[in-house]
């Protein structure tokens, strides 16, 4: 009987046994592979990062499932990089012998057949990432360089794109003699992180060559600059059993995965006799967790390597893929998550204060109390012409100036806001007029969508606590992702006798908001309303509209290191006639601001202190929130005009 009879045989076994049993039932998973999350090292959580070491059980059933096999000489599998897509799972592997990528599909993620064709050619350590537009981007180890090539029909053909996305060199005698094996995670921000392989040749390590874990960022995942230190170092790991005729340990092939609380975990394989595990707050300063993958466990323990490790995350469970020798030929196995634990990450800062941080964030949020507001629709004389009497419409555009034709997002809604969360939706918080449903009017409420904007969910009414007795009810949102992997809302209340300003809420699923105490950005004896916040590097940015008469196309101007402490800076004045209301968007390493007025408009600036003179596009309508979705696509969703005066 044939290896391909005897693994068909035995995976029908497994689901069988599995679907009997009531355990885990497979299943197909539309979320892209790369989720992620602002890394910034401003504005980080002060509490012990948690991270989750996990244990894999190598053996199903008994028995070792490969991918695919070894079958002859100068034929071995190595390398594996999984990628999910819209269609299903694909596995990206180096053909060793030949120097090429080749692939296989899968529609539940553990039964893979091989795709005929060659992905890339001369190319080594494939790691693939699905864009927002639905291309398939994939990095590889060229010569002496990490390349990439882009695919539109997901990740089949690939055509490649010119000059290096890292060269060797950048980190002086780090990366002097190659640089290999990159994996890249797109930030909540819109940048691109790679971390890879630096190498030296140098006797004293391991394997006579010195490996260290790098980084680069990019803006726009082609052009990429080179982060100053060391992630991850030999040093950083003790020599172990299988070490011990060499000075210094060995590391290599890198899987980065971006968790849900924003922390950053990096798998590698060699300094821990199997593969190894790195957790980080911030994506740049890493520390060692340990071994999550023995190579004892191996098919030829203890002789062989678990080496190049790829994660694959199913709705149920999360599955390791590594690459081993067995029957003198290197070949792909895949090993299932059984057991993870949540550990605290300790780090070199942590003061005995701080590690009894996340017991009084437990009681803080459990005595945290929903303040309902009450319902506010017999207030309101919904016959007139008001905020109930416009709707969302959304569109989108090439170059975030010449927009479609845009259709009906949310009805009776206004004052839209728009960002990225670290589960890579896409979260829009608005004022709702809902016509039958007295108590979400005049509410702030969500949508959420997790195909890029193709599909939203129904309008939810934020929740918030904590909120203070006698606060204006919150309104005018503006919602932004900040690097701990919350979402923080701005917006405009005010205690009772006293003018509005900008106040904020914290949230980890962006329905469920902690009131932040304090005032954010206000102007004494002056109305504050309708904020816009972006941030330029370190730096955020604050403008609202100056509410005063005789002063149109004049925004306040406040900056902070934080967000929440804000220091006024001089006005923004235009001469033209243009209304400061609208939302601002990360462009260019700069910022766009989109106002209103008749027609949508945008100004930039690189620094906060000059911007450009307005530039109009084709969109009637007001207060705009802009998002950029890839390099050729932006989605803006803006506020159309009276029903009532058109009819």
């Amino acid at each position: 009987m044939s290896d391909k009879t005897n693994l068909k045989h035995i995976l029908i076994v497994v689901i069988l046994a599995i679907l009997f049993s009531g355990g885990l039932v497979w299943q197909f998973l539309l979320v892209p592979k790369e989720s992620f999350s602002a890394i910034d090292e401003s504005n980080l959580s002060k509490l012990p990062t948690k991270e989750i070491t996990e244990t894999y059980d190598p053996k199903w059933f008994g028995e070792y499932v490969p991918v695919m096999k070894g079958e002859a000489a100068n034929y071995n599998y190595a390398d594996p990089d999984a990628l999910t897509l819209p269609s299903g799972y694909r596995l990206y592997v180096e053909e060793m012998g030949k120097h090429q990528i080749v692939s296989f599909f899968s529609k539940d993620g553990i039964n893979w057949s091989r795709e005929t064709g060659v992905r890339v050619h001369n190319a080594a350590f494939a790691d693939a990432i699905y864009l927002p537009d639905g291309r398939v981007r994939i990095y590889f180890q060229g010569f002496k360089a990490i390349n990439s090539a882009i695919s539109n029909d997901e990740g089949l053909s690939f055509t490649a794109e010119d000059g290096a996305r890292v060269p060797t060199g950048w980190h002086g005698e780090l990366d002097v003699d190659n640089v290999a094996a990159p994996s890249v995670v797109r930030l909540i921000d819109g940048r691109y992180r790679m971390y890879y392989i630096g190498r030296k040749i140098d006797v004293s390590y391991c394997n006579n060559v010195k490996h260290v874990i790098l980084s680069a960022i990019s803006n726009d995942g082609l052009n990429f600059s080179p982060e100053n230190g060391v992630r991850v170092a030999p040093e950083d790991w003790p020599i172990t059993a299988q070490m011990k005729h060499c000075k210094w340990s060995y590391i290599d092939g890198p899987e980065v995965v971006l968790t849900s609380e924003g922390n950053t975990k990096l798998y590698f394989w060699g300094a821990c006799d199997g593969i190894c595990l790195s957790t980080s707050k911030d994506g740049l300063k890493f520390e060692r967790v340990g071994s999550i993958f023995s190579n004892t466990q191996l098919p030829t323990a203890p002789k062989g390597n678990a080496g190049d490790p790829a994660t694959l995350q199913l709705k149920d469970a999360q599955l390791l893929f590594y690459n081993s020798v067995q029957n003198n030929y290197q070949s792909v196995f895949i090993a299932k998550q059984v057991a993870s634990t949540i550990i605290p990450l300790k780090t070199s800062v942590e003061t005995p204060q701080k590690t009894k941080e996340p017991e009084q964030e437990s009681k803080k949020k459990s005595s945290s109390i929903e303040y309902k507001f009450p319902p506010v629709v017999n207030f309101v004389d919904t016959a007139r012409d008001g905020p109930w009497s416009r709707d969302l419409w959304v569109t989108e555009s090439s170059d975030a100036t010449n927009f479609k034709k845009a259709k009906i997002f949310v009805e009776r809604a206004g004052v839209p806001s728009i960002t990225r969360d670290n589960k890579d939706r896409l979260v829009v918080a608005f004022q709702w007029f809902p016509k039958n449903n007295k108590q979400s009017f005049d509410q702030v409420a969500l949508v959420f969508s997790k195909d890029y904007g193709k599909t939203w969910s129904q309008p939810q009414p934020m929740k918030i606590a904590n909120f203070p007795q006698g606060y204006m009810r919150p309104f005018d949102p503006t919602i932004i992702s900040i690097p701990n992997g919350k979402i923080r809302m701005y917006f405009t209340s005010k205690p009772q006798a006293s003018q509005p300003s900008i106040f904020s809420a914290i949230s980890e699923d962006g329905i469920n908001y902690i009131f932040e105490p304090g005032e954010r950005f206000g102007v004494r004896g002056e109305m504050v309303i309708d904020s816009a916040v972006g941030r330029i590097g370190n730096t955020w940015h604050l403008l609202s509209p100056v509410n005063i008469k005789g002063t149109r196309g004049t925004a306040y101007h406040a900056v902070s290191t934080d967000g929440l402490s804000f220091s006024t800076k001089p006005n923004i004045k235009f001469q033209k006639d243009v209304n400061w209301i609208g939302n601002l968007l990360l462009f260019n390493n700069g910022l766009r601001f989109y106002g209103s007025s008749p027609k949508i408009w945008w100004t930039f600036t690189q620094k906060g202190e000059k911007w450009t003179e307005p530039k109009y596009t084709n969109i009637v309508g007001g207060d705009p929130a802009i998002i950029k979705l890839s390099n050729k696509k932006y989605l803006m969703i803006y506020v159309g005009q009276s029903k009532k005066r058109l009819n």
